[in-house]
């Protein structure tokens, strides 16, 4: 079984509708990624996506999403791209604009949990919040007699009216608000069906956080945030090197790209200014990958994982992921999932690990 966050789904009131698939909406920090799929003898493949930088729009202030801003950020995003067919959507909001963790609560009824869930969570964000709970492996919880181990994923409520509202001035129904873990776990047996039977590890090195995710058979067994480690860290750590913004860096390292056109002596200039800036970085993400990983074989029975799937930024830079399995010892593996003849080309190809949970969240309707 699945978990979905269906519970978040700000547009609950309407009917799903039969449509086999879904356009997935990943609303992150720094960048807009939509995906449409289809599974075609038994393998999933992306045959649609498209990809736009968010960061001066001003679709976000702090944790808050402007709902009027994201809709006309989709509505040029969508226009961008002939063809897309389906109007109905799944979403998903940066981990940075939402909350995971685990409560320990005394043993209670369904509904008091609830209550004090929430009274917690309302105390925190100071405004309404919609939420859902489950408890976790007995491996890992702390629950007894008297206490009750409860993860608990929530988001402020007047962000996710904002996403309903965004998507649906875009002219997308949104149906389902979904969970970081849950779409991580989906695109992981999308590209690999045999992680249903298997320990599995997904780091999402986003631009505002990074997420490291264990899975057991194919289902979210253990999420850590990996505080101080975002991908933003790393592009104003370039940014002081080469004296560029943001948006400057991040073109900096698009022309490292495997597949980037680039004569052998820039590249290795380039990649010997780099060498440093890469080394202290990676020092942090290791750190904390390492320590999360000990603390799992040290308090649980769950398989060590054959390699690890990443996904976001840093996942599409081979100067970050190999050093990075050097220090592991584990296979650093960037997502990957089949593309349509039309979208095969180098370019989409490179971008594929930015679209996990995009795609996974346009399968979303299958796994219903």
């Amino acid at each position: 079984m699945f978990l979905t966050s269906s519970i978040l789904a700000p547009m609950q009131r309407r009917q799903l509708a039969p449509s086999k698939s879904w356009v997935g909406v990943d609303i992150g920090r720094s960048a807009l990624k939509l995906a449409e799929v289809e599974q075609v003898d038994g393998f999933w493949k992306i045959i649609q996506m498209q990809y736009a930088p968010i960061c001066q729009s001003g679709v976000w202030s702090s944790r808050h999403l402007a709902g009027s801003v994201l809709a006309n950020e989709l509505s040029q995003l969508v226009a961008l791209t002939p063809g897309w067919k389906h109007r109905q959507a799944a979403a998903i909001l940066s981990l940075s604009a939402a909350d995971y963790r685990i409560m320990n609560l005394p043993n209670s009824s369904v509904d008091e949990y609830e209550e004090m869930i929430y009274q917690e969570l309302v105390t925190e964000y100071q405004e309404d919040v919609i939420f859902e709970y489950w408890e976790p492996e007995e491996e890992l919880s702390d629950t007894n007699d008297e206490i009750t181990s409860l993860m608990v994923y929530s988001v402020a409520h007047s962000n996710a009216n904002a996403v309903g509202t965004g998507l649906e001035r875009a002219k997308l129904n949104c149906r389902v608000l979904d969970g970081l873990p849950f779409a991580l776990s989906r695109a992981i047996v999308m590209a690999d069906p045999a992680a249903r039977h298997r320990s599995t590890i997904a780091l999402d090195w986003g631009y505002s956080s990074v997420v490291l995710l264990f899975l057991k058979d194919g289902i979210p067994f253990y999420t850590r945030l990996l505080r101080g480690c975002q991908f933003q860290v790393f592009l104003e750590m370039l940014g002081k090197e080469f004296d560029l913004d943001e948006r400057q860096s991040w073109n900096l390292l698009r022309s490292t790209l495997a597949h980037q056109e680039s004569s052998g002596e820039f590249r290795s200039a380039l990649n010997k200014r780099l060498k440093p800036i890469v080394e202290d970085y990676l020092k942090m993400v290791s750190k904390e990958v390492t320590r999360t990983i000990q603390y799992i074989e040290a308090n649980t029975r769950i398989a060590r994982s054959e390699h690890v799937w990443a996904f976001g930024g840093g996942a599409l830079f081979r100067q970050l992921t190999e050093p990075l399995a050097e220090t592991l010892q584990i296979p650093v593996r960037p997502w990957e999932l089949r593309l349509a003849e039309k979208l095969d080309s180098p370019l989409h190809r490179d971008l594929v690990p930015l679209f996990g949970p995009a795609a996974a969240l346009a399968s979303l309707k299958r796994w219903q």
